[in-house]
């Protein structure tokens, strides 16, 4: 399992905007890297309609795609994982973002974040259906004001092992104070969702960005 920053991952980046070859290559080394996992949360998503994650499962399921993907409502649940029935429905035969069962890969995103903000991002997970089967999703709500970009939970288990796994990324804001701040506040987060959904392999997926030297070692 991984946790990437790709870097503000919209259009340009994905070869939607003035399409070139270096662009392209760009988009295909992304999708060697995701091949390299069984689940990887993209951080620093951009755009509303999520072009550039469809390019890249485009790229990841070259077969399976059907029809444009639509998004999904995420609705912050306060210490509850959604699990997959109630948010798809128990006799779905196929994924809202056009991919079959079949597909290789498939993804769960968040809701632009943070909500209300000129500037939005995203945390996607990509994962591969051959090995884990995504359960249930949690979103922690920005309204305890403790994350600029809160993290996006997910639980899945291993399908050929006899464990479930909850990965929560966290695409921490810039600076010393606000830094060690929400670092502090991961703790908060890690218990919510796990005292009402306990698994048997709880792992914590950060990706700080800060600049040299934020936060300090005695931070």
């Amino acid at each position: 399992m991984a946790a990437w920053n790709v870097q503000t991952f919209g259009l340009s980046k994905a070869n939607l905007l003035n399409p070139n070859q270096d662009k392209a290559e760009i988009l295909k080394l992304i999708a060697t890297v995701v091949r390299r996992y069984d689940v990887v949360v993209i951080q620093e998503v951009r755009g509303r309609d999520l072009r550039a994650i469809t390019a890249l499962m485009s790229l990841l399921n070259p077969i399976t795609r059907s029809r444009p993907m639509r998004l999904k409502k995420t609705i912050p649940h306060p210490r509850r994982f959604k699990p997959r029935d109630n948010r798809l429905g128990a006799n779905s035969a196929k994924r809202q973002n056009g991919c079959t069962s079949s597909s290789v890969y498939d993804h769960r995103e968040s809701e632009p974040l943070p909500q209300g903000q000129q500037y939005q991002e995203r945390y996607v997970y990509i994962y591969k259906t051959s090995t884990v089967k995504f359960l249930g999703d949690y979103q922690y709500p920005e309204s305890n004001n403790k994350f600029v970009r809160p993290p996006f939970a997910a639980r899945f288990k291993a399908v050929t092992e006899s464990f479930d796994f909850v990965m929560i990324p966290l695409h921490a804001k810039p600076g010393s104070g606000i830094t060690v701040l929400e670092i502090n506040a991961l703790a908060d987060v890690v218990n919510t969702p796990c005292m009402e959904y306990p698994v048997l392999d709880n792992r914590l997926s950060e990706r700080l960005v800060a600049g040299h030297g934020t936060p300090s070692h005695r931070d």
